[in-house]
């Protein structure tokens, strides 16, 4: 896209030509410009960026408005902020157009258009050219976010049995594999979409799942292994649906269009039904490399025993249980005893095979 950028600031004599997108964190802001200085606008920080009233304006603009800089702002007040000083300023970037191309959620696309003041603002014929490029600058976005998701899910979902959902920072659903799908078209679901938003019959569960994915779409969840979270939705005593089994994880994407993948958020469904026991200690031996008596005790303690009685079903004395402990906590990461457990009855209750 930076290529088409530079032939579009050429046709209308600009002196620098931007694809935008525009959110409410930094990582939202990506650019595809005519000049490769996507660093210097970066760093400006986003505390400058957030309050500068010419960005705020923009995103006041409805979809497939055009507007002039002077129209969104007060040039002279613009003219004394950091944002012109160290970066409009420098570029010749003295007169500028910006249409807002589409919008999703609070994160908007844009392309902007300066020119200098030698060069002054459009024609009407030019304006009436600029017009007509426009739609397709939008489909390029829309192409662009349509095959992010996809590519996300399809990579995120592929060796799973489960279903998966790609949602964004708000909630609102993006994608969805076709065993999330009939989750969510269940009578009894206790996975929901109302409003486009993703939801939980529980509002308990519903504030805690939205905290998990707006955690994911932060820009440090990107770049921090383990980020995410898991949550166990259980149905009313009066409902015969089976528990379901979430796990939220940031979503990395790709970058198609270079302006790279939205802030985004995957969510992993699966049918919370206990393994059967054999089953559960191959798992352990599989996922941890447990021996057979590790795996005993701590299949004892995931049925609810205490050591005491783990160690007395597996006929040794509770000493050696508790090395066969210390032993478990070091391979399963874990460092107290409340901390193994509930790791194991989660994993009890997935089908992992």
């Amino acid at each position: 896209m930076a290529p088409v950028m530079v032939d579009l600031a050429r046709l209308f004599s600009g002196s620098r030509a931007c694809l935008v997108r525009q959110g409410d964190d930094m990582a939202s802001y990506r650019t595809a410009a005519s000049a490769d200085d996507f660093d210097d606008f970066i760093g400006l920080g986003f505390d400058t960026i957030k309050n500068e009233r010419l960005f705020g304006a923009m995103q006041m603009l409805p979809v497939g408005g055009i507007a002039s800089r002077s129209d969104l702002v007060d040039e002279p007040t613009f003219r004394r902020g950091a944002v012109w000083e160290r970066l409009f300023r420098p570029r010749d970037m003295d007169v500028g157009l910006a249409c807002k191309l589409r919008a999703s959620g609070r994160t908007s696309w844009f392309v902007d258009l300066h020119r200098s003041a030698k060069q002054g603002p459009l024609s009407n014929d030019e304006l009436r050219l600029f017009r007509e490029i426009l739609p397709h600058f939008e489909r390029a976005t829309r192409i662009s976010a349509e095959f992010d998701d996809i590519a996300g899910l399809a990579k995120g979902a592929s060796h799973l049995s489960g279903g998966a959902l790609l949602v964004d920072a708000n909630g609102h659903v993006q994608r969805a594999n076709a065993e999330a799908a009939a989750f969510l078209e269940r009578a009894d679901a206790l996975l929901q979409v109302r409003n486009h938003e993703i939801a939980c019959a529980s509002p308990q569960d519903t504030q805690r799942l939205r905290q998990l994915v707006v955690a994911c779409c932060r820009p440090a969840a990107q770049a921090v292994s383990g980020a995410g979270g898991s949550l166990l939705l259980s149905p009313r005593s009066d409902r015969q649906s089976e528990p379901l089994f979430l796990s939220v994880l940031p979503y990395l994407g790709t970058r198609p269009f270079d302006l790279g993948p939205a802030p985004r958020a995957v969510i992993l469904i699966h049918e919370a039904l206990p393994s059967r026991s054999e089953d559960f200690e191959r798992q352990l031996r599989a996922i941890f490399g447990l021996t057979v008596a590790e795996t005993k005790i701590a299949a004892s303690l995931a049925a609810g025993l205490t050591v005491k009685q783990a160690a007395e079903a597996s006929a040794i004395r509770i000493n050696t249980a508790r090395w066969y402990l210390d032993e478990i906590f070091r391979k399963t990461r874990t460092n107290r005893q409340g901390q193994l457990v509930a790791l194991l009855v989660k994993l009890r209750m997935l089908r992992l095979g």
